[in-house]
């Protein structure tokens, strides 16, 4: 759990570990790339790391409108054919 911040303390622009970007933001180092910038000056201009810009920029390929695609996640362990074999023989 993060700490509360303080009133009147000053605002730090870093973002938390291991949160993804806004897609705003994508589009913003997409932009940025297609205007000839450096991947270290678009890191500069908006105060994210080269690596996070590289790795960003690698995976618009695999990107829907700017959204992260969804995961195929854990494998069935009965395809429809085992299934209604198995109701088969239980009812």
């Amino acid at each position: 759990m993060s700490t509360p911040r303080r009133p009147l303390a000053v605002i730090d622009a870093n973002r938390p570990r291991n949160n993804k970007l806004s897609p705003f933001t994508r589009g913003a180092i997409k932009a940025l790339n297609l205007n000839s910038n450096s991947i270290r000056g678009i890191g500069k201009k908006l105060q994210i790391y080269p690596g996070t810009v590289q790795y960003t920029l690698q995976q618009t390929t695999r990107r829907l409108n700017g959204k992260t695609l969804s995961r195929n996640g854990r494998p069935k362990v009965l395809n429809a054919r085992s299934r209604a074999l198995i109701l088969r023989i239980i009812c």
